[in-house]
């Protein structure tokens, strides 16, 4: 077929709590699919960056660096799967925006520093420089299991930040399996992450398969740019639905993690970390 009527490919995104073994299983998951797959923002600066910060401007300047690795990697899969070929991505291209959320919501960095992130996110989007994935995959695991996985990982993950990451994961998983979850509706979907890193790729490949196909509409990244930048708040399902039992859960999370220590993030520092 020529290169010219190839229809663009999806661009699948794994996501997961610190600790629940996404960055093994996307590569799984990738090689399976015959997928290209693209790691994380912070893999792709390298061991040399630092991710320690002591004020609001700094932590403003390294979410800012790490948003234009995103964007990077967002331009580098769509123009691949423009050709046909899907796209694995180790993190969507928000995981910037949703952490410092997150840390605003935890009372660990000013609001402004998510506004600013949201603001030049948006702009990046208006000249097709950022977006989000078509589909997104989440990998749900046991506090156990994550603990387990941490502790094999001391230098990704040091535990003296293991209680702050914990807590912005809490935030960002509601995020994810609340609105964000609706707003994609049949093209997000949860597995199961215990079991072998084998075992759970076979589990996204069946969900894969499963999936609509074709691009996501573009007016979904406009929609979660407002609920990250709080320009909006975003919008809570009806009464006993799990997602805001999930929502619940990381807002009486969140004072109980506020103590923790600001000033510096590990490679492990995110929640879609591996």
């Amino acid at each position: 077929m020529p290169a010219a009527s190839r229809p663009t490919a999806p661009i699948v995104a794994v996501e997961g709590l610190s600790g629940s073994g996404k960055s093994t299983v996307s590569r799984r998951f990738a090689r399976a699919r015959r997928a290209l797959w693209i790691p994380e923002a912070y893999r792709r600066l390298g061991p040399a960056a630092s991710l320690d910060f002591r004020n609001p401007r700094e932590l403003l300047a390294l979410e800012q660096r790490l948003l234009r690795e995103d964007a990077a990697r967002f331009v580098e899969a769509r123009r691949i799967a423009a050709t046909g070929r899907e796209v694995v991505v180790d993190t969507g291209f928000a995981g910037t925006l949703t952490y410092s959320h997150a840390l605003a919501r935890l009372g660990l960095a000013p609001r402004s520093v998510a506004r600013r992130l949201g603001a030049e996110a948006r702009r990046r989007w208006g000249r097709s420089g950022w977006g989000v994935p078509d589909l997104v995959v989440w990998i749900e695991t046991s506090a156990s299991t994550r603990a387990a996985r941490i502790a094999g990982d001391p230098t990704g993950h040091p535990p003296a930040w293991a209680a702050r990451h914990e807590a912005v994961g809490r935030i960002e998983r509601a995020l994810y399996l609340g609105p964000i979850a609706r707003r994609y509706g049949a093209r997000f979907v949860t597995v199961s992450g215990e079991g072998s890193p084998e075992a759970v790729a076979r589990r996204i490949v069946r969900a894969r398969a499963r999936a609509p196909p074709g691009p996501i509409g573009a007016e979904l990244a406009g929609d979660l740019l407002g609920w990250l930048a709080f320009e909006e708040p975003a919008p809570r399902p009806g009464p006993g639905r799990t997602a805001a039992r999930n929502r619940r859960r990381a807002d009486r999370a969140a004072p109980r993690a506020s103590a923790a220590r600001p000033g510096r993030r590990s490679t492990g520092g995110r929640a879609g970390q591996a």
